[in-house]
């Protein structure tokens, strides 16, 4: 038997959708925002070939390991990591505007 972990970035699903205005939710937003096709086709990839730990997509997996090695400069960029929260939120919240508020 075989465990495997897979940690995407944020997955754009109803879940998210009531978050685009909420503050304390803004590391949601600092990645990518996943399609849960996406998501669902890795892990049917992580089923057929198990690894202990898959990040989606990859560069977060390793930006998340530097910054837990380094807590010291983790803390300095937050003011960093939130405000691309909250551009992502802006941008997330653009693109799923109904056409005629765009």
């Amino acid at each position: 038997m075989h465990v495997s972990c897979l940690c995407p970035d944020g997955i754009w699903t109803p879940m998210l959708h009531d978050r685009l205005d909420d503050p304390g939710a803004v590391a949601s937003f600092t990645g990518s925002m996943l399609a849960a096709q996406r998501v669902a086709a890795r892990v049917i990839r992580l089923a057929r070939r198990p690894r202990p730990v898959v990040s989606l997509p990859r560069w977060r997996g390793a930006q998340v390991r530097l910054l837990d090695a380094l807590p010291r400069l983790a803390v300095a960029l937050t003011p960093l990591v939130r405000a691309a929260g909250r551009a992502g939120q802006r941008r997330q919240r653009r693109r799923s505007a109904p056409p005629d508020r765009r």
